[in-house]
């Protein structure tokens, strides 16, 4: 399934040691999974165990283990997609061009970005979504992060537009 290749692995902590002029007897990593349609929990864990069984080939004294925590509350706990032909998502393209002069791009953002969203509870629901907002990817999660306001409010605008056009 070509959707597989667009989860988004993040490998967000790493701790091990005691003190930087000692070798670490063992470590710790924190990975994060952003799943799509047709992942579960389980074929999460697989594809890691997977890595590991990799790794232990290229290193025989590998000892590795994996523990799935509990998705955080805060957590998008959904897969996410929608064809870019859906309705919605053509509305709110429209209204993007029709406000800024140009089409937006539409599509998977790669690299990706971690954000959390309510679009996969919605979908969940039966209630097509699209994601769209103001900024810039590699805005995201930087020191001082901020936004211009105009960009905040075209993006006000295409909602505006978006409304009207499904609204009518």
């Amino acid at each position: 399934d070509p959707l597989l290749d667009f989860a988004m692995r993040h490998q967000g902590t790493l701790h091990g040691g005691i003190l930087p002029s000692m070798l670490a007897d063992e470590a710790r990593a924190g990975i994060d999974v952003r799943t799509v349609p047709g992942m579960t929990a389980k074929t999460v864990l697989a594809d890691l165990e997977q890595l590991i069984v990799r790794a232990k080939a290229s290193d025989p004294d590998l000892d590795a283990t994996l523990t799935l925590s509990p998705r955080p509350k805060f957590m998008q706990p959904l897969p996410f997609h929608m064809n870019k032909q859906d309705p919605i998502v053509r509305t709110v393209a429209a209204a993007h061009h029709q406000i800024t002069g140009s089409p937006p791009r539409v599509g998977t953002l790669i690299p990706q970005v971690f954000f959390g969203s309510d679009a996969s509870h919605l979908l969940a629901a039966g209630i097509p979504t699209a994601i769209y907002g103001p900024g810039a990817v590699t805005d995201i999660s930087t020191p001082d992060e901020s936004m211009a306001l105009h960009e905040m409010l075209t993006a006000a605008n295409v909602y505006l537009h978006s409304a009207l056009a499904i609204c009518a």
